[in-house]
């Protein structure tokens, strides 16, 4: 497939080949820019002293799936 496009598959219909738009190219640009910017930096805000001190605790694995058998099929 083309550099740049992707198929959409819908149901009862037949599949479409479209020509993706990155949002760089688009009259936004600037805005999405911006919010990225501000949004997706990593900032201090919330840490303290006593945080930094503390010792970092993992997370707990997700449970099981139980009660639904695609569950078990799906990536996460």
């Amino acid at each position: 497939m083309p550099k740049g496009r992707a198929v959409m598959l819908g149901s009862g219909a037949r599949a479409v080949l479209l020509r993706t738009v990155p949002v760089s190219a688009r009259p936004y640009a600037d805005a999405a820019a911006a919010s990225e910017a501000a949004h997706n930096t990593p900032s201090d805000t919330f840490a303290t002293e006593e945080s930094a001190s503390a010792p970092q605790v993992a997370e707990p694995s997700p449970a099981a799936p139980t009660g639904n058998r695609w569950a078990a099929l799906v990536k996460e």
